[in-house]
């Protein structure tokens, strides 16, 4: 990230932390749902579904968290910030592409599923 630590007050610093905490539970949900692994999904794998996922992953966060920058969503994932702008701009580009967002954010609506495996 390019915002130094030592230059954000302590309440920025609080903040940066509990989003991080937010969208590496997020990254857990969506691992969950899609059956895909974390590490997958920070991996370098290119194959058509998980490269969905990912950008679905980086939609959803930035739609849910829109305090969250490209790079802090691109920390959590392995990648730098324009490959989350890519993959965002992907995502809202490609219909077949927002069938995996849709279904994503029609399931993290059920938080009692992520209850029964400890995933809050």
């Amino acid at each position: 990230m390019h915002t130094r630590i030592n230059q954000l007050s302590t309440q920025q610093l609080r903040r940066l932390i509990e989003l991080r905490f937010e969208l590496e539970k997020l990254l857990k949900q969506v691992c969950y749902l899609t059956e895909f692994s974390i590490e997958e999904l920070k991996g370098k794998g290119k194959f058509r579904d998980l490269a969905y996922v990912r950008g679905a992953y980086a939609c959803l966060a930035r739609t849910r968290y829109p305090d969250a920058s490209l790079d802090l969503v691109g920390s959590i994932l392995n990648k730098d910030h324009s490959t989350i702008s890519c993959m965002i701009r992907e995502i809202k580009n490609v219909k077949e592409k927002q069938q995996h967002y849709i279904w994503l954010r029609a399931q993290l609506k059920n938080e009692e599923r992520f209850k029964k495996v400890n995933l809050n």
